[in-house]
């Protein structure tokens, strides 16, 4: 695989090896990716989790609510029964005359289990028994040894209490009993509606029993439990829990050892304001499990959709801008190492980039255009050098040659002899020869060989001019 010029001068060990375009804008892409997954996954948990768990702990107060709501269903409608029978002319007859054709015609098997009630119990003004009985509605037998439950009642100042000018007479709720808790009510017999003529009690209940649970779960399509709260038999658990409960915390929900499922309790109070019942049920996690399902698709399909995002921006960046830039790069760092300002890129694009190759390009021929000034001045430079360098070698020869005579000198008038700083008068050829570094050689001027020699001159100058000489 060929070694492009970008990674040779990465590799050459002159050069500090930064990281390329690509590596930085892969990481920045990641990184980014890697911020939004946990962004997301922060705004899921933070946000959208605890709009789940709300909705599953709505949901869950909706089916305690639903539970609680058929106990109450169940003991108004005992209510309603016993203050049915406790207005019928017949009760009050009955109740005075310990006799009534008419009602005893009701007090049987069939009746109790036609209106589904587990014992009835008048009782006379001042609380003594009337009449009692009591059955068992799975075996539709009538239940002995009950004397202790009826005690119980006879016992309850609250069951056996009358207040003239109340709002409501009749005591209606749960009791706690042996073997079972008891769903009841009380109401007053009163004298041809006087409000004023107490003349007993009629009290009617049902055994809260693991059959009427069914029922109410059947009713409320909803799976709970009933734990009685008021014995020597209820583990510690429980009643820790049942503490925990009050007004301000109505429900308590928490985190069963089965992921799966939620822990809901609530509790129910007796006739005296006292928890009597703790309800509690394992929820199905419903809502959690669908939510974290959708939270899950939600976080693989963004996982998904930022793979895909990821390479189709490595991609289009690497198309469209990393390749191009690696190009022009490699062109610079060519063109740096080898000098050849003429060399061409072969990028040709119509947005920055291509901008940016052109005018790169530009700037290369202005380079090179003023360099090959300056090669060109650099040439005439040199030899404007040497020119001058063979001048100065001719004038310092010329000057080696020559030896200056310079200042007055004092010659005579007559002879032409010279005098030197010492005082002597010397030749004028001989003082010139010590003073420079002139030689003289010795002829004779034509007005001296006129002088001197007028028959030579006659000869060498017959019919020709000789040359002039100055005076």
């Amino acid at each position: 695989m060929p070694i492009s010029a970008r990674d040779e001068y990465h590799h050459s060990g002159s050069e500090f090896r930064m990281p390329s375009i690509k590596r930085k804008t892969g990481l920045i892409i990641l990184s980014f990716f890697i911020l939004y997954g946990t962004l997301s996954y922060g705004i899921q948990r933070s946000i959208i989790y605890p709009i789940f768990q709300n909705l599953e702990h709505e949901e869950a107060r909706k089916n305690l609510f639903r539970s609680l709501e058929a106990v109450y269903t169940e003991i108004d409608r005992i209510e309603m029964l016993c203050r049915d029978w406790s207005s019928w002319e017949d009760t009050d007859d009955f109740i005075k005359n310990k006799y009534n054709e008419h009602l005893q015609s009701h007090l049987n098997r069939d009746k109790f289990l036609t209106i589904q009630i587990n014992f009835i119990l008048f009782c006379d003004a001042s609380g003594n028994p009337v009449w009692w009985d009591c059955y068992d509605l799975v075996t539709e037998e009538r239940m002995e040894s009950t004397d202790s439950l009826k005690n119980q009642l006879l016992k309850s100042s609250l069951l056996l209490s009358y207040k003239p000018g109340a709002l409501t007479y009749s005591v209606s709720g749960i009791l706690q009993a042996d073997p079972f808790p008891v769903l009841l009510s009380s109401h007053p017999v009163l004298k041809n509606d006087d409000k004023e003529s107490l003349q007993g009690h009629v009290i009617m209940g049902r055994f809260l029993d693991s059959n009427l649970v069914e029922k109410f779960k059947e009713q409320s399509e909803f799976d709970f439990d009933v734990v009685p709260l008021q014995g020597d038999n209820v583990p510690a658990e429980f009643k820790q829990i049942a503490d925990q409960i009050n007004n301000d915390v109505p429900q308590l929900l928490s985190q069963a050892e089965d992921s799966r499922f939620l822990d809901a309790y609530t509790t129910a109070p007796d006739i005296n304001n006292r928890k009597a019942l703790l309800i509690s049920s394992k929820i199905p996690r419903k809502v959690m499990n669908t939510g974290a399902r959708a939270m899950l698709y939600a976080m693989i399909s963004m996982l998904v959709a930022g793979v895909f995002i990821f390479f189709g921006l490595r991609i289009i960046l690497q198309l469209e801008i990393l390749t191009p830039v690696a190009d022009l790069t490699d062109h610079m760092i060519r063109v740096g190492k080898t000098g050849d300002l003429s060399s061409q890129s072969s990028l040709d694009r119509r947005d920055e980039i291509g901008l940016l190759g052109k005018e790169f390009e530009r700037m290369l021929g202005k380079i090179k255009e003023k360099d090959d000034e300056l090669v060109r001045a650099n040439l005439k430079l040199e030899e404007d050098v040497k020119e001058r360098e063979r001048l100065i070698s001719e004038l310092e020869q010329a000057l080696s040659e020559v030896k200056t005579l310079s200042g007055l000198l004092p010659i005579c008038s007559s002879c032409k002899r010279i005098r030197d700083d010492k005082g002597y008068w010397n030749q004028i050829e001989s003082y010139i020869h010590e003073h420079s570094e002139a030689q003289f050689s010795h002829s004779i001027c034509p007005d001296c060989i006129k002088k001197l020699y007028p028959d030579m001159y006659k000869t060498m100058f017959a019919g020709k001019e000789p040359p002039e000489t100055d005076a």
